[in-house]
């Protein structure tokens, strides 16, 4: 059954429950089923470990609003950054037990890069997550395309290839991919086409979708801000659903094969946008809302 979400703003919330419970209030009354939580947002690990009377507040503020949660891990971890190794598998291992505390089911991470092309290395990295997912059969692991890939960098999400095989390697049932469809978009120069071509071929191994709007530009702009880069429509912008390029008919038609949660990451100066465009999710894939039991 598909279900939809909306992810919070970890810069915006800042650590702050006030802000925080602002935010999944207005999640909840735009209509969402769910929420992804962003780790780096809620200062409930700090130092690799989780601070037990921070996550007892942060689990009151998230039972107030009837939502089923997933967790984003922290944007900035990166298994084969060699030097952060043992921080960000602690990080990891400390997101794991929120999650568990929280009632999470579904953790979602990017893939890491690294300037070496020793293929020992992600496989290193896949022999890390089969650990992390094997000792917590209770989580599906997502892992997710991220948005850039310098020339020199390697990744084992370089391409849907690259994902799948990684995917496959992996080989648990609670393991699967997370197809972002505005950073393959990007990936892609704005390519339809190649987009399309990378959804029919990643969503049989997708646990998990996120689903945001741009223009297709990827070149890079050093220096304006956030509002000079939507005036230029360049880069990860998460435009609410129909303002840029990504052709989401050809999109919807896909996704109606696909079963598990969509989550929307419409920046949240756009949080007017959220009931519509969850909206327009709804009427394009026949979804009705649903109450979460916990």
């Amino acid at each position: 059954m598909i279900k939809i979400g909306q992810s919070i703003h970890p810069e915006w919330i800042s650590g702050d429950l006030n802000r925080l419970d602002e935010e999944l209030k207005q999640i909840k009354e735009a209509g969402a089923d769910c929420c992804e939580l962003v780790l780096h947002g809620l200062d409930v690990v700090i130092g690799g470990r989780v601070i037990l009377p921070r996550m007892e507040a942060l689990l009151s503020v998230l039972k107030k609003h009837g939502l089923e949660y997933t967790l984003h891990m922290p944007h900035g971890l990166n298994l084969l950054e060699a030097d952060m190794l043992e921080i960000n598998l602690g990080i990891f291992r400390s997101g794991i037990e929120f999650a568990q505390a929280a009632n999470i089911k579904l953790i979602n991470f990017h893939a890491g890069k690294t300037k070496s092309d020793d293929k020992a290395l992600i496989h290193k990295e896949m022999e890390q997550i089969k650990l992390l997912a094997a000792n917590s059969p209770d989580i599906l692991f997502c892992l997710e395309n991220p948005l850039f890939f310098r020339d020199d960098e390697f990744s084992a999400a370089l391409n849907a290839g690259d994902m799948i095989e990684f995917c496959e390697q992996v080989g648990l049932g609670n393991f699967k991919l997370t197809f972002d469809i505005g950073h393959n978009f990007l990936r892609h120069n704005g390519n339809a086409d190649a987009l399309l071509g990378d959804m029919d071929r990643l969503l049989p191994y997708a646990g998990h979708i996120h689903l945001h709007d741009n223009c297709g530009i990827k070149m890079e702009i050093k220096g304006p801000s956030t509002g000079h880069r939507l005036v230029c429509g360049i880069g990860d912008i998460h435009l609410p659903l129909g303002w840029g390029r990504i052709p989401l008919d050809s999109v919807f038609a896909r996704l109606k094969a696909y079963d598990g949660i969509i989550n929307l990451e419409i920046e949240q100066r756009f949080s007017d946008h959220y009931s519509e465009c969850l909206s327009l999710v709804r009427e394009k894939l026949g979804s009705s809302p649903t109450v979460y039991k916990p």
